[in-house]
């Protein structure tokens, strides 16, 4: 297709009444096969892989997924209470517990219950005046023995003339003379002979001693044993009914029946811990509580009857995996299992878990966190600075709880390439991947359900046709296409809120009808509000800061357009290029790429001019050219191809000394054989250049040159189209480098024939300017 001067039919964007009609689905995801075929597969279980979907998703898309997931009741769902329990062997490693629905709750009443009822009837028993009385029994019997033997011990002494006497510090014996006690004072006054016989009575007495205090010793251990064995039977009997029935309604739980089990022997070894205090004490932490009858329920999925599908929006370390909670106490931090709080893993077992992948990783240890509970299968619930080997305050270790969650991550397509290249485990973890399509066809089903789910959340409004034509021609323009539409409902929520409440406060009642005009002032106010760069470059241009000219002709030099990027707000700007062009062997020089102001597209366009050159021109004489290319006034980063036709005619006008309009600029892509190729961003580069011209003076002539593939995508403001139809600006389109050529010199391109091109031609100009330098080239490389 050769050079085309668009007319108005061309370029007006006009909807088909076929795509304003509202349909009765609300299906926020509309068309997004891809996406909902992954889903089903997880949701289904015929995967076991975890999911990652690529794309940007915005908030309400992340509750559409939660939705989505939700409403996807589960035939086989496997969903539990899970609770952790004392552990009496290894108080520092408490249990975890799993349970059906509700059963958590209902034990942790029950260990209440058990609790209190202990309290009650542990002291009633131990306080009654039968337990006292067989106590006393037991005392008395013991007491009467360990007398008995006392007397045989008194007797034996007196007959070593010896007495016997208890005392604070155990037995006081003292030696008889003539039936009198002799004192110690005494005993030192006596002769040597008489301390002798004193003494080997003595030892005779001794091994009496002995025996007396090994019978007393047995004695009294037999009482002891005797208090505890009543004692415990009296206990047992009033508690062991309510243990029972606790482990008959937990029949099926060898944890909480081994549990029972230590709970039982633990109120018998330390039943006096549930008499009531008769002196006050300092208050702990832990007072007003016995931590081995708490039960800390970490779920409880009573009452649900669906998997759980959670959205994590701060994926921390604790928040994924759980975290033991500390107190601060005289100084230090002191911890039990009471403390242990839930993770995302854990409100999500046996469901879904959605994340943001970028917020994962950003945050320290989140991703090592997730990925060692997938593929351990468990969630491990330990305090992060053990796992990364720093001191911890704890050393409390739960016991793994068992996991089967599906973790949905939510990410963009570059991250999901650098995760699969830089992490081994990536992939095995996240083998079921989706695209999230953003731009989808523009057909009346599509439409309608974009139109569905805005009426949907505007129940009170009434859109009319004018106003949902700008809604469907907003959504195409977002995604850059005439056949396309932009599935990101927030953006176009945005815009609609705004019209919405401009509509709410220039009208009363309840009824607010939406307009056409109203849609596109809301548009054009987003607009404004983020277009201080462009504004402030159009005036740079408009007080001759940045000097371009939009009317007349130049040599070598030419207007090309580029885009420039401010935050979510892209806009066109105009970039004077100008081309130098002398005899060398250089090539094309571009001075952008030789400061290192340009891009890797950008250098390689260079490349691709230079090819065009080398294939065009010199097939029987060697290229002898030094061409240098200059963005006039630019003083950032450069980059991309789509000034390349631009570029190469500036040389080319430059070499044919022909000057070029400059009331037109050109944008597009040059293939090495001349073909030119779509560019993107072509509406803002059309509406940069037009301020332009508006700002210096329309003069009927200006307007803009681009490739003939990119109609499709043209998306004008009205006030362009306006002007177009006016015939105040052009549009033109182009398939080769010889219609630019035609439209900007005003000249026949040019055929090759056998001797050449067609004379007086711009080729043949070119040509014979080349091979006039390969001439002197040559010449002076002889004479050198």
């Amino acid at each position: 297709m050769a050079l085309n001067k668009l007319a108005f039919n061309d370029v007006k964007f006009q909807i088909a009444k076929d795509f304003l009609k509202i349909n009765s689905s609300d299906d926020q995801w509309f068309d997004q096969k891809r996406v909902k075929n992954a889903i089903e597969q997880i949701i289904n279980g015929y995967d076991d892989r975890n999911l990652y979907l690529s794309g940007n998703f915005t908030p309400e898309d992340r509750k559409y997924l939660v939705k989505l997931l939700k409403g996807n009741i589960k035939k086989d769902c496997k969903i539990y209470d899970w609770c952790y329990i004392y552990n009496f062997k290894e108080p520092m490693n408490p249990i975890a517990v799993k349970l059906s629905p509700g059963r958590a709750s209902k034990f942790k009443s029950q260990m209440k219950k058990l609790l209190e009822s202990f309290k009650r009837e542990i002291p009633e028993v131990l306080e009654s005046k039968d337990f006292s009385l067989r106590i006393r029994q037991i005392i008395n019997r013991i007491n009467d023995q360990i007398d008995k033997s006392f007397s045989i011990l008194k007797d034996a002494a007196a007959e070593l003339d010896f007495i016997v006497k208890p005392s604070a510090k155990g037995l006081q014996v003292n030696p008889l003379i003539n039936g009198k006690m002799v004192t110690e004072r005494e005993f030192s006054v006596l002769s040597n002979e008489q301390k002798k016989q004193i003494e080997q009575r003595r030892h005779a007495l001794d091994s009496k001693i002995v025996d007396y205090l090994e019978k007393v010793r047995i004695l009294e251990k037999k009482r002891w044993d005797e208090i505890e064995r009543i004692k415990k039977e009296a206990i047992l009997l009033v508690i062991s009914h309510y243990i029972d029935e606790i482990e008959k309604y937990h029949y099926d739980c060898d944890k909480i029946k081994e549990y029972l089990k230590a709970i039982e022997e633990y109120t018998l070894e330390n039943a006096e811990q549930f008499l009531p205090e008769k002196t006050p004490r300092i208050m702990f932490p832990t007072d007003g509580k016995m931590l081995p009858f708490e039960v800390n329920i970490l779920i409880d999925a009573s009452g649900q009857n669906n998997s759980p599908v959670v959205y994590e929006d701060n994926p921390t370390f604790y928040n994924i995996v759980g975290k033991i909670e500390k107190k601060a106490m005289f100084g230090n931090l002191i911890t039990d299992f009471t403390l242990i709080k839930h993770g995302a893993l854990h409100k999500a077992n046996g469901g879904y878990l959605i994340l943001d992948a970028e917020r994962v990783l950003s945050k320290p240890g989140s991703w090592w966190a997730l990925k060692n509970a997938m593929l351990s299968k468990s969630i491990k619930i330990e305090d992060m600075q053990e796992q990364f080997g720093f001191l911890s305050a704890t050393s409390m270790k739960p016991e793994p709880i068992e996991l089967s969650t599906k973790v949905i991550l939510l990410g963009s397509r570059y991250l999901y390439v650098l995760l699969s290249a830089h992490d081994h485990e990536f992939n095995q973890l996240f083998g079921l991947k989706a695209d999230f399509d953003y731009s989808l066809t523009l057909s009346d089903e599509n439409a309608g359900s974009m139109l569905a789910i805005l009426q949907n959340r505007y129940n009170n409004v009434n859109f009319s046709e004018s106003a949902l034509e700008e809604i469907i021609k907003y959504a195409s323009k977002t995604a850059g296409s005439r056949k396309k539409i932009n599935p990101d409902i927030t953006r176009i929520v945005s815009i609609c809120e705004e019209a919405v409440s401009q509509a709410k406060n220039s009208v009363s009642g309840d009824s607010i009808e939406i307009t056409g005009k109203q849609i596109r002032d809301a548009i054009k106010n987003d607009i404004y509000r983020k277009e201080l760069l462009r504004e402030k470059i159009v005036e740079a241009v408009k007080d001759n800061q940045i000097i371009v000219e939009t009317k007349g002709k130049k040599i070598g030099q030419i207007n090309g357009l580029a885009i420039l990027q401010d935050g979510d707000f892209m806009f066109g700007t105009l970039s004077r290029i100008s081309a130098s062009c002398f005899m060398g062997k250089s090539g094309v020089i571009n001075i952008e790429r030789e400061s290192d102001l340009s891009g890797k597209t950008f250098n390689k366009a260079s490349m691709i001019i230079a090819g065009y050159m080398g294939q065009k021109y010199a097939q029987k004489y060697p290229l002898s050219l030094s061409a240098s290319l200059a963005f006039e006034q630019s003083y950032g980063m450069i980059d991309g191809d789509s000034a390349s036709v631009a570029e190469l005619l500036a040389i080319l006008s430059r070499i044919a000394d022909i000057p070029i309009r400059q009331d037109i600029a050109v944008t597009g892509s040059l293939s090495q054989a001349g073909e030119v190729q779509p560019i993107g961003g072509i509406n803002e580069k059309i509406e940069g250049f037009y301020r332009i011209c508006k700002e210096k003076g329309l003069t009927g002539t200006q307007g803009v040159l681009f490739p003939e593939q990119n109609v499709i995508n043209l998306m004008l403001p009205n006030e362009i189209e306006e002007a177009i139809r006016n015939e105040k600006f052009h549009l033109f389109t182009m398939s080769s480098i010889d219609d630019a050529i035609e439209l900007f010199t005003g000249s026949f391109a040019g055929k090759a024939t056998k001797t050449g091109y067609e004379r007086n031609s711009v080729h043949f100009l070119v040509d014979k300017k080349l091979k006039r330098y390969a001439r002197y080239g040559m010449s002076f490389e002889k004479n050198a």
